[in-house]
């Protein structure tokens, strides 16, 4: 049953469904023998069952199916069956209750939310000055703001209208002047190190061949641009500010002389702290992954309207349903971080460093059990632009390197990720699927001792799905072909019914069991991901959430410049 409700949108429709099992229900009260009643019992489980853990996913969004059971089990009342039978009375009773709360429960997760809508439409109604670039709207909430928190020391009287317009243009006046003040102090500085890195993304001017920049669109559309930046010692004024908060990742540009002097933030952290911090991202993308987006394969639909995988993680807690595309984008984004790491430091022996500090803090993913952070990192350090690099991996401690080679061993492809699989599999017998089924549709918060956390390899179980959905929805009729007449008129003699219901498509019903196990063993990990009790590191945290990396033409030329 379980299977079958996580599946059955694929070729069946809810309020089908729904009219399927009254007619069961119906056909069950025709006789009042024990096959029927079992019947009457087991529909009965099956709606209940459906209400309690399907209500927002079906019955929320469609308000005939809610009119179509509830009008059903308000018949059920005056059937002379059910009252003739205090058991079914009760069951008819149980099903109205069940169906009465999530109906309470629904209204009320839906009236704070029309409440908020209906405020902001308010807000929306206030006037503004079209000829102004700030919203009085918003400076009429801060004054009022203002307002009540000197009323408690004060008792000074609220001032008027007109007094409240002219200190809303004095305060406009002050923040321009204010704004052009610091822009002529930050004119007249001369740029540092860490202001050349963080503003590398706003340089227009045309950089030479032998520096390093980033395919963004800024720098496109402005690669011709003659002015002077303050990239450069001799620019005249600062340039245009840049969103750094856009949704689509854009890497900062870096010259030569930075990369000469760049330090990896890995090497101020201890590998265990890093390691942690991964496992309390790769979780929280983890618990945004919706089962009902892994049936339909939301993510696949959406990728042919997507220009990069690379997702700004500052959008990490937004309430678009895009689990697997965050997943899927912060496995590419670390893969390449991890190969940007490692060329942009363009010392050996600082190289060196970065690679053995990835390979410890790999192994510490693996105690972890984290295996989406250890597979970026050892494909981040298997990247040609990485493993190219002879003298640096000839430096790298002999103990390392069989850590190394152990991890690949692990982490092979060979068949279809053998290994990797193994232990993943593992894993999730620690959680009965049930439970954890439960636990998900429920949004139940239940502590389960002894279990330590996990988080998977996303893309195997992203790839079953897809390799299950080439298989056909429906399969033809199972009647025997025209040479076995004998056997088909036996059948026909001994079943009718059966004979003709196999002469119609049947449901491959197979495949959406397949189905159905991969995305239990996807909710399996969400629970065991809660197990995971490490602190969050604040600077680092936001550090690893937000990652920045060279785009893969900049890896390339950064790795030649690291060794010819």
């Amino acid at each position: 049953m379980m299977d079958f409700f996580l599946t059955f949108r694929q070729f069946l429709t809810p309020i089908k469904l729904c009219k399927l099992l009254i007619l069961r229900f119906r056909w069950a009260l025709l006789q009042e023998d024990d096959e029927h009643r079992l019947i009457r019992i087991r529909t009965f489980v099956v709606i209940r069952h459906w209400l309690t853990h399907y209500w927002t996913y079906d019955f929320t969004t469609s308000r005939t199916l809610r009119y179509v059971l509830s009008t059903f089990l308000t018949q059920l009342q005056s059937n002379p069956v059910i009252l003739a039978s205090p058991r079914d009375d009760r069951i008819v009773k149980n099903l109205r209750n069940v169906l009465k709360r999530q109906r309470k429960f629904y209204q009320q997760w839906v009236d704070p939310l029309q409440q908020q809508q209906q405020e902001q439409d308010e807000k929306g109604k206030l006037p503004s000055r079209k000829d102004s670039a700030i919203g009085i709207s918003s400076c009429r909430n801060s004054l009022h703001l203002h307002h009540q928190d000197n009323s408690a020391h004060s008792s000074t009287p609220v001032p008027s209208l007109s007094s409240w317009t002219t200190k809303v243009k004095r305060s406009l006046k002050r923040t321009v002047s204010i704004r052009q003040s610091q822009s002529t102090a930050t004119a007249a500085q001369p740029p540092t190190l860490y202001s050349t890195v963080n503003n590398a993304s706003s340089c227009r001017c045309h950089l030479t061949d032998s520096s390093l920049s980033t395919a963004s669109s800024v720098s496109l559309n402005n690669s011709q641009h003659q002015e002077p930046c303050m990239m450069h010692p001799s620019f005249a004024r600062p340039p245009p500010a840049l969103h750094t908060t856009s949704r689509f990742f854009r890497a900062s540009n870096a010259s030569t002389t930075t990369l000469s002097h760049y330090k990896s933030i890995i090497l101020k952290y201890r590998s265990e702290v890093i390691a942690q911090q991964f496992c309390l991202i790769e979780r929280a993308m983890l618990q945004n992954v919706t089962w009902d987006e892994l049936v339909d394969l939301r993510w696949r639909k959406r990728s042919a309207q997507r220009k990069s995988f690379v997702i700004e993680m500052t959008t990490l807690d937004d309430d678009v349903p895009v689990g697997v595309d965050q997943m899927i984008g912060f496995f590419n984004m670390t893969c390449q971080w991890v190969a940007s790491e490692i060329v942009r430091s363009q010392q050996l022996d600082t190289r060196v460093k970065v690679i053995e500090k990835f390979l410890r803090i790999a192994l510490k993913c693996y105690h972890h059990r984290n295996y989406s952070t250890l597979m970026q990192i050892l494909l981040g350090l298997q990247s040609p632009a990485v493993s190219r690099l002879e003298r640096t991996w000839q430096k790298v401690d002999h103990c390392q390197m069989e850590l190394f080679n152990q991890l690949k061993e692990m982490a092979k492809p060979f068949r279809n990720w053998k290994n990797v699989r193994d232990c993943m599999t593992k894993a999730t017998e620690e959680v009965a699927e049930s439970f954890a089924v439960e636990s998900v549709l429920t949004k139940s918060l239940k502590e389960f001792d002894n279990t330590h956390g996990c988080i998977p390899f996303l893309g195997l179980y992203l790839s079953d799905l897809v390799f299950v959905a080439e298989l056909p929805t429906f399969i033809g009729s199972a009647l025997p072909d025209d040479d076995d007449q004998e056997e088909e008129q036996v059948l026909q003699n001994d079943d009718k019914d059966l004979c003709e219901r196999l002469s119609h498509h049947l449901v491959n019903y197979n495949k959406f069991r397949i189905t159905a196990s991969v995305v239990k063993h996807v909710l399996a990990f969400q629970v065991l991901s809660r197990a995971y009790s490490f602190k969050v590191h604040p600077t680092l945290h936001t550090h690893l959430r937000s990652i920045r990396s060279l785009d893969n033409a900049d890896i390339r030329k950064a790795s030649f410049l690291c060794e010819e």
